[in-house]
């Protein structure tokens, strides 16, 4: 028993203390109501420790279907007034489709949106924090003179980000039948943190970031049909995940519109404080259509 206490009061502020420094260094977002859902009624709230979350499954239903399809992430008009350029919107919510569609190939034939499918989803950006591009450059400043301090001295100097100029986002997603019967909504929203957000000199970086954590929930809603605030530990990577990361094409063609994976550039570009711009290609432009003579 004598064991058992000193872990506890060895473990216990130990976590505390991580978890205040995440809090108090973390930008909020709204938990938003936009309309974009076809019903908000029967929506639980569900928090993390950083995420904000309302949502509802009918697992069951959802447990049956075999095929999904999913339309491109829409951007409201109050997200277009975040500051970031559209060619920063449209990499931010393509982040968003593609870590969706990887993930939902663990489960399901992902179809064309022309397709039939068992259920078809539906995610709307509705915010989206700004990143100062001031702050994480101050940031990456200091963790590099802290690294050439360590370098000098034979000390580790930890560091962490500046809890200034923080980005943040919010998305509401729902998955319906074919007859527009939601089977699974959510409403989400997180800050970046000053500990797992690294800084990256772009003011759409944090959200960048964020939309691949909102997919990685929402996968694990329709996937697993859990509840991802109450098992927030991550997938682990399968096969089709490494291979992705090491730029194969998608499992499914619906999912190539998207891009390939940007994987080790992108890994890299991070912990540099890369723009994500400078790191991912994006999705694959649409070919014109021709016009008829």
């Amino acid at each position: 028993m004598r064991v058992r206490r000193y872990r506890y009061h060895l473990v216990g502020p130990g976590f505390g203390f991580f978890a205040i420094l995440v809090l108090t260094g973390c930008a909020s977002a709204p938990l938003t109501q936009s309309g974009a859902l076809s019903s908000y009624a029967e929506l639980v709230r569900s928090d993390g420790l950083l995420t904000h979350a309302k949502l509802r499954i009918d697992r069951e239903r959802l447990a049956a279907a075999r095929s999904v399809k999913m339309a491109p992430a829409d951007i409201s008009p109050e997200a277009r007034a975040s500051g970031l350029s559209e060619p920063q919107l449209q990499l931010v919510a393509n982040a968003v489709d593609r870590a969706l569609c990887s993930g939902l190939s663990d489960r399901f034939t992902v179809v064309e949106a022309s397709d039939p499918a068992d259920i078809s989803v539906r995610m709307t950006i509705t915010y989206v924090g700004e990143t100062s591009v001031a702050a994480s450059s101050a940031s990456l400043a200091i963790g590099a003179g802290a690294t050439v301090a360590g370098a000098i001295t034979g000390l580790s100097i930890p560091t962490v980000r500046l809890p200034i100029g923080l980005g943040a986002l919010s998305v509401e997603a729902e998955a319906k039948t074919s007859n527009s019967e939601q089977l699974a909504a959510i409403t989400w929203s997180r800050g970046a943190d000053v500990i797992t957000a690294r800084p990256r000199v772009s003011a759409d970086a944090d959200a960048y970031l964020l939309g691949k954590e909102f997919a990685a929930d929402f996968t694990k809603l329709l996937v697993k049909g859990e509840d991802p605030m109450k098992n927030p530990l991550p997938a682990l990577p399968t096969m089709r995940t490494f291979n992705e990361f090491l730029g194969k094409r998608a499992t499914h063609k619906a999912c190539e519109k998207f891009g390939k994976n940007p994987g080790l550039n992108e890994a890299i570009g991070r912990a540099i404080g890369l723009p994500p711009g400078m790191t991912d290609a994006g999705g694959v432009p649409e070919a014109p259509s021709e016009t008829p003579q």
